[in-house]
């Protein structure tokens, strides 16, 4: 019996624009977006989520090692691509009616501005638990962080259900036992929901 069920953020609960905001700097700037897509999600990147190096910290490695890179600049495309994203409407709709039956809770990858980003974007208050990456030390798709969620609500990995849109975070959590939805848009996340009689 599902007694919890987790969202993650970019991609379900809200739609992201990143690509968007990468493909604006590169072209004004004259970056080399390969260059730099290496660069930020290379090793620095998943101690930044795990809270290991400070958002700072990260923006003077870019800085250092990719080429005709400002720290300004960075700092400005660092802010606009981290709130590229917009909240899917009929998702937090969802979420709101699973709220009468289940615990609701966001896992995410974060930088450590989570809560203003929840803020800007109206999700403060609509979960009853946010796991965040940058505060429990663990980044999906590491099965140490869908542990911390069972223990965290008490619960074995059957009493849980996970949606996410990446496939090696899905497969960490069902190693655990934790039921999962690959979502692929709203209308077939409602559908599988109420094919498992949750919705």
């Amino acid at each position: 019996m599902i007694k919890v069920i987790l969202f993650d953020l970019g991609g379900v609960v809200t739609e992201t624009k990143f690509d968007d905001v990468l493909i604006k700097y590169g072209s004004e700037y004259g970056w080399n977006l390969a260059q730099l897509r290496d660069k930020i999600f290379g090793e620095e990147y998943f101690l930044l989520l795990k809270g290991q190096l400070t958002l700072d910290e990260f923006i003077v490695y870019l800085a250092k090692s990719v080429d005709n890179v400002m720290i300004e600049d960075l700092r400005r495309f660092v802010d606009e691509y981290y709130h590229a994203e917009l909240v899917r409407e009929e998702v937090r709709e969802i979420i709101l009616k699973l709220k009468w039956n289940f615990k609701v809770a966001l896992i995410t990858n974060d930088i450590g501005r989570l809560y203003y980003k929840l803020v800007e974007l109206d999700l403060l208050g609509l979960f009853d638990e946010v796991i965040n990456s940058y505060q429990v030390g663990f980044c999906k798709p590491d099965i140490e962080i869908y542990k911390y969620a069972l223990k965290k609500f008490k619960v074995e990995g059957k009493e849980c259900l996970y949606i996410d849109n990446n496939d090696k975070s899905l497969e960490s959590a069902k190693e655990l036992g934790i039921k999962v939805i690959k979502f692929k848009d709203t209308l077939k996340l409602e559908e599988e929901l109420k094919n498992l009689e949750l919705f």
